[in-house]
């Protein structure tokens, strides 16, 4: 079924959001490899596309249908128990990875990293957050879950020119980027999140973080973690501290690191 028969099918918007918790219930009772990779081979390819594109390309402007559609692509992309995988036997992490990814990629891109999102400026606070925040903290857990997952190594991505893992957190760190500190911390769910996402991705990804992110978007990360360690929280202190650390280690190591001959 296209778009705007979607659109226009009563009923059919309850009936796509009853869809995506059902999938989500059953991918999270999935906690073995085995279990997954029978529910996973079913959905995709056949049924992946129709699901996740259609329902999207329908309702992008429904912040509920689209709320629910990513909390599926995060339960997708979590790696419970280990059950994902990507080895010479099995490649199902690669494409879990790559579809949450494109999906993730293109929302971002269509709301300009929340800048142009509708609704987002919304008078009323309890609105503002189901607009704005909890997608946020949505998007931010999804990145959390690929990154933690450790189940792809993002090195083979950069060594055949696969840009997907580069684009994305670009985007994602964009958008933590262009918050309000003042306004992310009324919100401590949505405050933790993004910061843990930072956290995990200065552990592992500093090279990246040199090698393809502008300047300007690099310092605004560190003017953000600085504000961070004036949080309430201990442990928002305790992580910004960590990230700023991993920061200055990475940039004393290069500077330390013995400069090597040509053709050495």
């Amino acid at each position: 079924m296209d778009a705007q028969a979607l659109q226009t099918t009563p009923g059919a918007r309850e009936d796509v959001m009853r869809l995506f918790y059902i999938l989500r219930g059953v991918c999270q009772g999935c906690t073995y490899q085995r279990t997954f990779n029978v529910f996973f081979d079913w959905l995709y390819p056949k049924y992946f596309a129709a699901i996740v594109e259609g329902s999207l390309n329908a309702f992008h402007m429904d912040d509920e249908v689209v709320l629910v559609t990513f909390k599926f692509l995060t339960e997708l992309v979590m790696n419970r128990g280990n059950r994902v995988r990507f080895d010479t036997w099995n490649i199902n992490g690669l494409i879990v990875f790559k579809e949450t990814a494109k999906y993730a990629i293109q929302l971002l891109q269509l709301w300009d990293c929340f800048r142009s999102k509708p609704n987002v400026r919304a008078t009323d606070d309890s609105h503002n957050y189901k607009a704005k925040w909890k997608h946020m903290k949505q998007i931010c857990h999804l990145y959390q879950n690929m990154v933690g997952g450790n189940y792809i190594n993002f090195a083979i991505c950069e060594y055949y020119d696969d840009t997907v893992f580069t684009q994305l957190s670009q985007l994602v760190f964009t958008t933590v980027s262009v918050c309000q500190y003042k306004e992310l911390a009324q919100y401590e769910k949505v405050h933790r999140t993004a910061f843990l996402v930072v956290l995990k991705f200065f552990n592992t990804h500093l090279d990246l973080l040199f090698s393809k992110f502008d300047s300007s978007l690099i310092e605004t990360l560190l003017g953000l973690l600085v504000q961070g360690m004036t949080s309430s929280t201990y442990e928002n202190q305790a992580d910004c501290c960590a990230c700023l650390d991993h920061f200055n280690s990475y940039v004393v190591g290069k500077l330390l690191a013995p400069v090597q001959a040509f053709g050495g």
